[in-house]
């Protein structure tokens, strides 16, 4: 097991930033605003000769009497007991507070190892860094995250305590069975309450109020052999509707999580139905080339589920040609109804977006498909494919060889896609055509 590192603090005291800069991405999304974090975020790292998983935690508030922050608070203190070093973090800028000095006490009482940096050191706008001292902390290190000054010797404190406390040494190595997942979908249908329940475990911080979930978050676990790395993700509303700067830092994370995965869950509310903002994300996943399955949530709120079964169909066939047979399940993620059927539906369009067809098999489809439908005559000359050969797969991507591709009517190859689809069984998979010009124009 690799040794756990969490930092903690009060809200905005820069433990995001240090997260971002200690693992050298943004993950974390960083703002001026306090409780920007929500839930914890973590992500393993190795920095050379050793490695550790770091955990970035929201901002403790003490004496909150507010429902939300005590829930935040609840799951920063489980992260903590979890953990197997702590890095407490002040703000350098605002000195030792009252806030800061009950936070410390209760994190001594988990009798863990601590690692006290003094944050945002660069400048001269600081507090003496003496008065830290008074809380009986024997080191501190002073750093600039957000500049990335001091690192080093907090790496080095880091690297000190998990020889300390985990001896054995491992590296990260490739996950064979791995599939990495996205759960996206409209504010407040229900995406954290899914993944929570997949996962057993309250993990995700869930509520009535539409977006709560801001970073996107990671979730990992075994099934079967399998590992899957699920993605939590931010609500995505109409772009016209976002005007909060953090949201449209969440927008553009999940869509970026979108385009890491291999297989996409859009979430919809019941209750609502299918509307024109889900097919906007559905239609994004097809363009990015992912396997997509559509979740219609919270059934157990509907009274005619026939009738919402058939509207759904409906409006898909309508509105989603382009992945036709989308996979398409109907659960209670609150109840936990029909939550079986989501690990077999996703080995199942995982196999499907990693298909590849022999050239052989295909050229024989292609012949039956032309004589079916003959290529149109363009200015009273014959367009001729030649051949065909899939030349990747993720999502299956086909190129068309012929002389005069470029004449080839959108409307035809969208009946080759539609044939291809259905000879070879790619149902609700994006498949890609390419069309290009042999070597030999003579041909």
């Amino acid at each position: 097991m690799y040794q756990q590192v969490v930092i903690v603090g009060r809200p905005n005291v820069g433990k995001s930033t240090l997260f971002n800069c200690l693992i050298g991405k943004r993950k974390a999304i960083v703002n001026n605003t306090p409780g920007v974090t929500r839930d914890w975020n973590d992500q393993l790292h190795n920095f050379t000769d050793f490695t550790v998983r770091l955990i970035d935690t929201p901002g403790i508030n003490n004496e909150t009497k507010n429902e939300f922050e005590k829930n935040l608070n609840e799951k920063t203190f489980k992260s903590i007991e979890k953990s197997d070093l702590i890095i407490f973090v002040l703000d350098a800028k605002e000195g030792l507070t009252i806030d800061d000095n009950l936070i410390y006490n209760k994190l001594r009482k988990h009798n863990k190892k601590i690692i006290t940096i003094y944050n945002k050191s660069e400048g001269k706008k600081i507090y003496d860094v003496s008065e830290v001292f008074k809380l009986g902390i024997d080191n501190i290190i002073e750093v600039s995250a957000e500049h990335s000054q001091g690192i080093s010797p907090l790496i080095q404190a880091i690297k000190s305590s998990s020889i300390e406390n985990n001896e054995s040494s491992e590296s990260i190595s490739a996950d064979i069975n791995k599939i990495t997942i996205a759960v996206v979908g409209r504010p407040n249908v229900g995406k954290s309450t899914l993944v929570n329940s997949l996962i057993k475990e309250e993990r995700l911080i869930t509520g009535p109020k539409s977006g709560i979930t801001r970073d996107s978050i990671n979730v990992s676990w075994c099934i079967n052999n399998h590992k899957i790395v699920l993605t939590d993700t931010a609500g995505l509303r109409k772009v016209s509707k976002i005007s909060d700067k953090v949201e449209s830092l969440s927008v553009i994370q999940t869509k970026k999580t979108i385009n890491l995965a291999e297989v996409v869950l859009l979430i919809v509310d019941a209750k609502l139905g299918i509307d024109s903002q889900d097919l906007r994300i559905a239609k994004l996943v097809i363009e990015e080339g992912r396997s997509l399955i559509i979740i219609i949530n919270k059934i157990d709120l509907v009274n005619d589920v026939g009738e919402l079964v058939d509207g759904i169909n409906s409006r898909l066939n309508k509105s989603l040609h382009q992945a036709k047979g989308i996979n398409t399940l109907y659960i209670s993620a609150e109840k936990k109804e029909g939550l079986d059927e989501i690990f077999s539906s996703i080995l199942r369009v995982y196999k499907l977006w990693n298909k590849r067809v022999s050239t052989g098999e295909l050229n024989k489809w292609l012949d039956k498909a032309i004589d079916k439908h003959p290529l149109p005559s363009i200015s009273g000359k014959k367009i001729k494919i030649k051949y065909i050969t899939q030349s990747k797969s993720r999502p299956p991507t086909f190129i068309l060889f012929s002389s005069r591709g470029d004449k080839i009517p959108k409307s035809y190859l969208n009946f080759l896609v539609n044939e291809i689809r259905s000879e070879f069984n790619f149902p609700g998979v994006p498949i890609r055509f390419n069309i290009r010009k042999p070597k030999n124009p003579y041909i």
